[in-house]
């Protein structure tokens, strides 16, 4: 179950939902767990196109997103990992 958005920090557990002040210049998706397993992250806008792709090495559990040159909007992530695993959720950038 997601949650309402609220006003993030600039630290994004992987699958949930927030909204996020784009003034910062970053959002950083942070991974649960002990040893995440190597992944592709996805973020697309609204329409679907993708407008950022990042490989994650196994063991990296944070990644940022510099989102300077990115419209406001909503965007929706995706996670996925080698073996199948997926989550995915959804980020505000207000501009």
């Amino acid at each position: 179950m997601e949650n309402e958005p609220t006003k993030g920090s600039g630290c994004l557990p992987a699958g949930e939902t927030s909204e996020f002040d784009a003034a910062q210049g970053q959002l950083t998706f942070e991974r649960l767990g002990d040893q995440p397993a190597a992944a592709t992250l996805l973020v697309t806008d609204i329409t679907g196109k993708v407008v950022w792709r990042k490989q994650i090495e196994k063991g990296v559990k944070k990644t940022i997103w510099h989102t300077f040159g990115i419209s406001g909007g909503i965007y929706f992530y995706r996670f996925v990992e080698n073996d199948g695993t997926a989550w995915s959720g959804r980020v505000v950038l207000q501009k």
